[in-house]
């Protein structure tokens, strides 16, 4: 674990004021002062906030919010919702399987190409984990899940917000919002460098939320909170999945070697977009 420089009073005397420490705990769904009399009364959950964060993260639990916690604590996240969920006691689902996501947003940093091309293989990626076949779509009344683009809070901070499927039925929408102040990376080779935000990680980690799944614990999934450049599932992220929407998963067929000399097949005349030649398909609905 990090070690932290031990401060001489747990969670008050830190890198960061009290007051900081305790919005963003409180942001970040650790904490709960409904007034400003149990704010000021709240040493002592300060401190257990601390502790919970800092365990929850698989950081040295001790309550002291030094500079390897305060680092932490003010990395990228992935999105808005707290680094625990309250899911309210049931499970946000879809019925169906072949749910239609549409993008319908501007990024000046990535191609409208681009950014097809990086939630397709989103998309593909839970596919290959899990019972669900979702599918691009471009008409933005009828898709079932929406994305668009907006300002959350400026780079470098909040990336993305995804709503999850409570109370839905095959009509349904929910909404996404991507924040266009990021310098996003929309390319098929991952980031050069940690400066840009790879859209493609993005995109996994909020359909994970489109889909129904939680925070996962610690930092090392692909739904975890804190941002990293992932953009295939990790242990916990294939355990979830499969138990939301169990079934069989995406087989990708071996495609065999044609012989020297053997003319390419053309693409098909449709407007369908084969990713994984077999049975899904990425198709192009309106």
């Amino acid at each position: 674990m990090p070690n932290e420089e031990i401060c001489s009073e747990p969670a008050l005397r830190t890198v960061i004021t009290p007051g900081m420490l305790t919005d963003r705990l409180q942001e970040l769904g650790w904490i709960d002062f409904d007034s400003t009399d149990s704010r000021a009364a709240g040493g002592l959950d300060l401190f257990r906030a601390v502790s919970r964060y800092q365990q929850h993260h698989g950081l040295q639990s001790d309550g002291i919010a030094g500079p390897v916690t305060a680092r932490h604590l003010a990395a990228p996240r992935f999105c808005k919702h707290p680094d625990v969920m309250q899911l309210r006691g049931r499970q946000p689902k879809w019925p169906h399987r072949n749910v239609s996501v549409c993008w319908d947003g501007q990024l000046l940093s990535v191609s409208r190409e681009e950014v097809l091309g990086c939630l397709e293989r989103a998309l593909r990626s839970w596919a290959l984990v899990s019972a669900l076949r979702p599918v691009v779509a471009t008409n933005p009344k009828t898709a079932n899940m929406l994305l668009v683009t907006g300002v959350i809070d400026g780079s470098g901070k909040v990336l993305a917000y995804q709503e999850l499927p409570y109370d839905v039925d095959e009509r349904s929408q929910r909404n996404g919002v991507y924040d266009r102040q990021e310098p996003w990376w929309g390319k098929l080779a991952p980031p050069p460098t940690l400066a840009y935000v790879d859209l493609e990680s993005v995109f996994f980690h909020e359909c994970g939320h489109g889909w129904g799944l939680d925070h996962a614990p610690g930092d090392g999934a692909a739904m975890s909170a804190l941002y990293a450049a992932l953009r295939s599932p990790q242990e916990w992220d294939r355990r979830a999945i499969g138990a939301l929407y169990p079934g069989p998963v995406l087989e990708v067929p071996s495609t065999p070697t044609p012989p020297p000399g053997t003319p390419a097949t053309p693409p098909p005349a449709s407007s369908q977009r084969v990713l994984i030649a077999g049975n899904f398909t990425i198709t192009h609905v309106t």
